[in-house]
Parts: structure tokens; sequence; C-alpha cells
């Protein structure tokens, strides 16, 4: 949510609607209304399992996407994970999910360092591999090595995967966001009239992490 929205929800009289959150529910309120009152009647609903105001900081982002869904720490325990960011160019895709400001790190360095940057416990190692690709009209490309011929197939024992993509191995979280970083340079981008280098293609990092606890392996 924008900061103009909660200043048009608290009294400009020159708002024709405004949004209220509270916990996880949005109020879409006609005319700037701000009371109980105001919620019935024209305006609209919605329950998510979580909303979050825009005061909220990075660190409120990974700890209600993440951390709370154990999206994340899950994949250490062999379970697949996925976090998708969407929203239109300018709504704050790239800030959420990639940003690398200290204080202000974005859901990938976060994961990054859980993943890479806490020890494996006593009796337990892991390997992690990187991979990054774009979806660009329909087809899948590679950005580490835009020369790979990148296939989605179906594989009767692990359900939908990507074939002939470039992984390659990281043991930090410096080494696999300067690979990333890398990647990035690949992407296709267009000037919009919101963003002068939008990406004209969803990007999709993703980390193969296998963890060996005795002669067992547990592959998210």
């Amino acid at each position: 949510m924008r900061k103009n929205e909660i200043e048009a929800a608290e009294g400009d009289k020159g708002a024709t609607s405004a949004i209220h959150c509270q916990g996880p529910k949005l109020w879409l309120l006609e005319e700037g209304g701000t009371g109980e009152r105001d919620k019935k009647g024209g305006t609209r609903q919605f329950v998510f399992d979580g909303s979050l105001a825009p005061d909220s900081t990075q660190e409120d982002v990974y700890t209600m996407c993440c951390e709370e869904t154990n999206v994340v720490s899950a994949i250490l325990e062999g379970f697949n994970g996925c976090v998708m960011c969407y929203g239109q160019t300018g709504a704050g895709k790239t800030f959420t999910l990639g940003n690398v400001d200290a204080g202000s790190e974005g859901i990938m360095h976060r994961a990054l360092t859980q993943i890479l940057g806490a020890p494996a416990e006593p009796g337990i190692s892991r390997e992690v591999q990187l991979s990054c690709v774009q979806i660009y009209m329909e087809v899948v490309h590679d950005l580490i090595n835009p020369d790979a011929n990148v296939e989605l197939r179906e594989d009767p024992n692990e359900g939908f995967v990507l074939s002939g993509h470039t992984t390659e191995p990281v043991a930090s979280v410096e080494q696999a966001l300067d690979l990333i970083e890398a990647a990035n340079r690949h992407r296709v981008t267009a000037a919009t009239s919101m963003n002068d280098s939008s990406s004209r293609s969803h990007s999709v990092v993703l980390l193969d992490v296998r963890s060996r606890v005795g002669s067992k392996t547990l592959r998210g």
C-alpha cells in the first residue's frame, strides 16, 4: 500500500477512495471515509492471510511471508517451496525481492542468508546450486548462459522439471548474489511510461538444496 493511500484514508478531502488496513483485512473506502459506518454500503472488503501497511519494513515482509509460513526453512527439510512477487510495473517487486542495501535487504538476500549463512547442524552436510531463468514470450531462457537450450518437461518421478539450464554451486551469500547480478544483465528490458528499464520478462531464481543426514539425502 502506498503512503498517499493511507493519507487519503486519514482525511484527505480531495480523495475519492482510500484503503484502510487493519490486520489481515483491507477496506476500499469510497469518498475517503474512515469510520466503521463508512466500511458499509459502497465499500469493498478484502480478507487475506496477512496485509502490510506502508510503514512496514522489509524484515516485516520476510517475517510474514517466509518465516511464519516456514517456506524457506522447509526447503532444508526436503520440501519444495516458492515465493512469488506479483504486481504491475513500479509496484516495488524488485525492491521487495532483490534489494541488497544494508538494513533493507529483500526476500532473496534474507532467504540466501537463512540457507547459506547458518551453519549446518552436526552430522548434516549441505550442497546448494543456483540457477536463474526468465520466461519471455512463453519461452524459458537461461540467464547465466543465454546460449543454453532450456526445456520444461514432465518427469514421471519428479513431475514438471527444467532441463538444459545452467546450475552453479554456491557456498556463500555473496557468491550467490554476484551470480544473480550477472544473470540479471541478460534480462529483456524495455522502457515504459512508468519505468525506464522495466523488465519485460518473469525472472526465476532457483535454489536446489540437498542436505545429507547420514545415508539419507533431503532435497528441496
